[in-house]
């Protein structure tokens, strides 16, 4: 039987034919190729076994090549099956937990060049989630905070000078701005004139802080909202009122979240 040859334009409209057939017919190819592959199950896996290395090679050059394609085959697999392999990393985790805690525990203390690394690269484009970790892990641990702080200041005097410098600068920048314009800036002067010797003066409402139950508070810089406190009930205050300082303003433990405390 002679052989048909096929011109350019005829070959060409070939294949857009069989593209359009496949793509109105895809539901029933995808069928019959899964009922073609269940009844030759071991007709596949003999060739497969028998051309391994070479399906492999060409595999991983496919892959080497179009990884556009492969990263789109990726998506769509992971946005096509989200909750199944969600529900199957939860339970491969629930049922290997100790071994994966261990491998992660190993890998990071024989890469520390690279978690540092992440940790700051997470750092830089999280400044918002850190900044609120940190003010939450400093309101429950004031005594831990106060021990980091004097490790720092032994471990480097210079460095923690300009801290706390920057620090007391911010303060005394908050102060003035929570400082309504019609105070008497004497009267304030006075209290801190007036503060015992061994004492601190602290803000009764904090000028941005917490109350007793967690909610956030901003006081007024004011001569009635000071206060004076021992060092030690100062550190352990930091910037979250106490019990006594809801007294003290007239306010409920279940106050609002924005208290000025007028006098």
């Amino acid at each position: 039987m002679a052989k048909i040859t096929l011109s350019p334009e005829e070959r060409a409209a070939k294949r857009e034919y069989q593209r359009q057939y496949r793509l109105k017919n895809a539901e029933k190819l995808l069928t019959n190729r899964r009922e073609w592959r269940k009844k030759n199950k071991e007709r596949i896996h003999g060739y497969y076994e028998k051309h391994k290395k070479s399906i492999l090679d060409k595999n991983r050059e496919w892959v080497k090549d179009n990884p556009e394609k492969v990263s789109a085959i990726h998506r769509r697999s992971y946005e096509k099956n989200r909750e199944k392999r969600a529900a199957y990393s939860h339970r491969y985790y629930e049922i290997n937990k100790e071994e994966i805690l261990a491998y992660q525990r190993q890998w990071v203390k024989e890469n520390p060049e690279t978690v540092r690394a992440m940790q700051r690269r997470w750092r830089g484009e999280n400044p918002e989630k850190v900044r609120a970790t940190f003010k939450k892990w400093v309101q429950n641990n004031p005594d831990a905070y106060q021990a980091a702080l004097q490790r720092y200041k032994e471990k480097d005097p210079d460095a923690y000078r300009a801290f706390r410098l920057t620090s007391q600068r911010n303060r005394e920048a908050r102060k003035l701005q929570q400082m309504p314009q019609w105070v008497i800036y004497e009267e304030l002067l006075t209290v801190y004139a007036n503060c015992p010797a061994g004492m601190h003066v602290d803000h009764i409402i904090p000028l941005r802080g917490i109350t007793f139950e967690g909610n956030p508070v901003s006081g007024l810089h004011l001569p009635w909202n000071l206060q004076f406190l021992t060092p030690l009930e100062n550190s352990k205050k930091h910037n979250r009122m106490r019990r006594e300082d809801h007294v003290a303003c007239g306010a409920p433990i279940d106050s609002v979240t924005e208290l000025s405390n007028p006098r």
